[in-house]
């Protein structure tokens, strides 16, 4: 049967608006996969950003770490040096006192020692003098003898002074030997002194010998507490030179941030992009459909046919959504929102069913969402649980009622 001209234009526009559909079909998915490009190099960027952030921040980190240690050690070293400094400086407040008290002890002895020469001085002139009597009376008997030997009474008075005599010279020798005893035991006292004196000056040598050492062990604390001075200014010269490196890579890691936000924000920008040429794509699908069913129907019958073709198409264009949700009735891509990226991140984290989904709240299936990435931050998972719950019972019907009010997996 030839065809009338009416349905010659029907099938004219339908082929024109079948071609015009998959020229922006085409162009919707080069422009899709421009984005998906697009979006993997941006993430390449960010993990290598993030690479380069973590790699800093641990240099940084031994860095610090490294100072700490050079610095704990130099701390505890000081530390060590003043002990040993104030030990020194208390041994050497001793040891002068020592050699005070020594001083001391020696000026004693010496005084000592000039009293005892003074006085057997006294007693070597008492001794001399007792010897020039004992002499000059030794002359004097020898006189008195010869002089009065004829003379018996002279004899007598001259024994009993000669008695008397002997008597004084055995007294004044006994005095005499007294006084040599005093003065060998002075003199016996005067060497224990000066051994003492001796012994008293070695030990003031000694003394200031090990005063000596000291002193110079006490330069060599002070050059070492230098030294180490110096290190620690060189230390803290090199703490500020890495204080102000950490600054700079504070500041470029700033700059990174701030780049992988705006990175973050051109990813949530394509995604919003991807959605909404993901929603043309189906609407055009819908539209290519129902010209399909008008063509196929236009084809086949009367324009009046045609005509309740196109309404019948209309009206069943509602519920083309259901029929497509009972034919993947276990797959969680009918949930408004659930692309099959998400699917596979609910089905990594045990969620595989409409059941599954139903009983896990929107707040941990954002954490899960967040876990994945930042590319999913995005999305809002409020209704997810609601929509599972209408599917698990297939409730087809109020699925698509709901649907209709969403946007995104938002309602509207």
């Amino acid at each position: 049967m030839p065809e009338s001209s009416e349905q010659k234009t029907l099938n004219s526009a339908a082929d024109s608006r079948l071609v015009a559909i998959r020229k922006e079909l085409n162009d919707v998915y080069q422009a899709n996969q421009r984005l998906a490009d697009d979006y993997d190099a941006a993430e390449e960027k960010i993990r290598e950003l993030e690479s380069l952030l973590a790699h800093e921040h641990q240099q940084h980190q031994t860095e610090q770490n490294q100072l700490k240690c050079r610095n704990n050690d130099a701390t505890q070293q000081i530390e060590r040096l003043t002990s040993q400094l104030s030990e020194t400086k208390n041994r050497c407040g001793e040891l002068e006192q020592q050699l005070a008290e020594s001083d001391r002890q020696l000026e004693g002895l010496s005084q000592t020692v000039d009293g005892k020469e003074r006085q057997i001085r006294e007693l070597n002139s008492i001794n001399e003098s007792l010897q020039d009597e004992l002499k000059a009376a030794k002359e004097e008997n020898e006189s008195l003898r010869s002089k009065f030997l004829s003379q018996d009474e002279q004899t007598q008075q001259l024994r009993r002074t000669n008695e008397q005599l002997i008597r004084q010279e055995q007294s004044r020798e006994c005095a005499a030997n007294d006084q040599t005893l005093n003065a060998q035991k002075l003199e016996k006292t005067i060497a224990a002194l000066r051994t003492e004196l001796a012994q008293a000056q070695q030990t003031a040598a000694t003394s200031s010998q090990l005063l000596e050492s000291e002193r110079r062990r006490l330069e060599g604390l002070q050059s070492s507490n230098q030294q180490l001075a110096d290190e620690i200014s060189k230390t803290r010269r090199e703490c500020e030179r890495l204080g102000i490196s950490n600054e700079h890579l504070i500041a470029e890691r700033g700059a990174h941030n701030g780049e992988l936000v705006s990175l973050t924000r051109q990813v949530d920008n394509l995604a919003d992009a991807i959605k909404l040429l993901s929603e043309q794509l189906q609407s055009a699908r819908g539209e290519i459909r129902e010209v399909r069913q008008t063509h196929r129907i236009a084809a086949a019958g009367t324009p009046e046919n045609a005509l309740a073709a196109k309404s019948s198409t209309a009206s069943k264009g509602s519920g083309s959504k259901s029929r497509t949700s009972r034919k993947r009735a276990k797959d969680l891509t009918c949930i408004e929102g659930i692309g099959p990226k998400i699917r596979d991140i609910l089905s990594a984290a045990n969620i595989h069913s409409f059941a599954d989904l139903a009983s896990t709240d929107a707040e941990s299936i954002r954490e899960i969402l967040v876990a994945a990435g930042p590319r999913f931050k995005s999305h809002h998972p409020d209704t997810w649980p609601e929509q599972a719950e209408l599917a698990a019972s297939e409730k087809w019907a109020e699925l698509d009622a709901l649907q209709e009010k969403l946007k995104g997996g938002r309602r509207g």
